[in-house]
């Protein structure tokens, strides 16, 4: 089933939504702004379902590498295109 915003966001260029996703994620995930604290620089991270890549985002200027994994089609890609060359996306 898909949701509303699932389904708007279909529609919309992706480099908007991922922008708008970018700047908002923080509110809902307060542990973005503490990622210092736990992620050392220059190291590798891994990212489970990137949606449209909050925590790859900040990893990947964090970290020297980091991996996405991401299963839904559109949202990979998406991923692919817009995120910066140290990140990896696989879509499984």
């Amino acid at each position: 089933m898909t949701t509303l915003a699932a389904a708007v966001a279909a529609r919309l260029p992706g480099r908007l939504v991922g922008s708008a996703a970018v700047a908002l994620y923080p509110r809902f995930e307060p542990e973005l702004r503490r990622l210092a604290d736990f992620c050392p620089p220059g190291g590798v991270a891994l990212d489970i379902g990137g949606w449209y890549g909050p925590w790859s985002r900040r990893l990947a200027a964090r970290c020297e590498r980091v991996v996405t994994v991401e299963p839904v089609p559109h949202l990979a890609e998406h991923l692919r295109r817009t995120l910066p060359s140290n990140v990896r996306v696989v879509q499984g």
